[in-house]
């Protein structure tokens, strides 16, 4: 929400700030190109907005304009990003020189923000687009022309292609549901449902696949249920659920080793000052990783309703017997 941008390492409790102002309205979206991360502004006073490319030592350079707010970006590491705003500006943009050699308008133009996702096939497939109302598009990455007609899909909020199979696809949506799709063989290509997962309570804004691809993890905006939740790609089933935020979660992605879960989110208006959340979660030790933040979340608890929760000791307990098991 303040247009910074941090770095956190899992090795250390150390962090830092690449640039305290590099959006004027927030951070929309990022992406890691080797040693640079990209990213894609957010303009909420609707002035137009900068896509940039932040270097290992804090430099930058502005790759693109666009339009209100990027809502997709993805990167072949030092070859081209290509990116897609709310109002369907699509853009490809070579790396090496920073310059967009290519720019195509999706579906209809007007003041409200229709597309919201895009992401790209593992392999060097084509990319993938979707919009609120108008379904999910196969575009060719050079061209950036649509490979065929739009697959009916209402409410994406989020595509995630598998690193590991060049033909599937996930996404996730207003109606909570996580979807596994299949790319086609036929001409054009398109995209069959494979498997339908169980819904959260509300909106589920986010959706990544582990590493292996044998893994999703998926978050939701419902306060009043578990909104983290990791499923079995091969059977559908929930493995887990996490319930760390007391708004909701709007991003998830794995560490590249598939050790480490980040999840960031609920940034709560009646305390602004406190901006966003991030939870870095071990996933081979999940249970320290919440213990951690025990006494940060109970101080939050205080401060809203000016008593401890009643479950605050046994809270505590729990945490000690984890810490304990996690010293012998």
């Amino acid at each position: 929400m303040d247009g910074s941008v941090r770095e956190f390492g899992t090795t250390n409790d150390r962090w830092r700030t690449l640039d305290p102002k590099a959006s004027d309205g927030g951070v929309a979206v990022l992406a890691v190109s080797g040693d640079e991360i990209l990213v894609g502004g957010h303009d909420v006073a609707r002035r137009g907005t900068e896509l940039r490319a932040f270097g290992p030592a804090g430099e930058s350079r502005v790759l693109a304009k666009g339009e209100r707010r990027f809502c997709g970006l993805v990167a072949e590491p030092g070859v081209a990003a290509w990116a897609l705003t709310g109002g369907g500006q699509l853009l490809r943009i070579e790396l090496p020189t920073g310059q967009p050699v290519r720019e195509v308008q999706l579906g209809s133009t007007g003041p409200v923000a229709v597309f919201r996702t895009l992401t790209r096939m593992h392999g060097g497939g084509p990319l993938a687009a979707a919009s609120q109302g108008g379904g999910i598009l196969l575009l060719d990455p050079e061209t950036l022309e649509p490979l065929g007609p739009a697959v009916p899909a209402r409410g994406i909020r989020r595509l995630a292609a598998s690193p590991t199979d060049p033909s599937l696809l996930a996404s996730c949506g207003d109606d909570g549901m996580i979807r596994l799709w299949r790319l086609t063989r036929t001409t054009p290509p398109s995209l069959e449902l494979v498997r339908t997962f169980g819904a959260h309570a509300g909106p589920a804004y986010c959706v990544a696949f582990h590493p292996d691809g044998r893994l999703l993890v998926s978050g939701g905006g419902a306060p009043e249920a578990k909104d983290i939740r990791i499923w079995d790609t091969q059977t559908g089933q929930e493995l887990a659920a996490l319930d760390l935020f007391e708004i909701g979660v709007f991003d998830v992605a794995f560490s590249p080793d598939g050790r480490w879960l980040a999840a960031g989110g609920e940034v709560r208006l009646e305390h602004a000052e406190e901006g966003g959340q991030l939870f870095l979660i071990d996933l081979k030790a999940p249970d320290e990783c919440i213990a951690g933040n025990l006494e940060y979340e109970i101080g939050r608890f205080v401060r809203d309703h000016g008593h401890q929760p009643s479950q605050a000791a046994a809270l505590r307990a729990w945490a000690e017997r984890v810490r304990e098991r996690s010293r012998s």
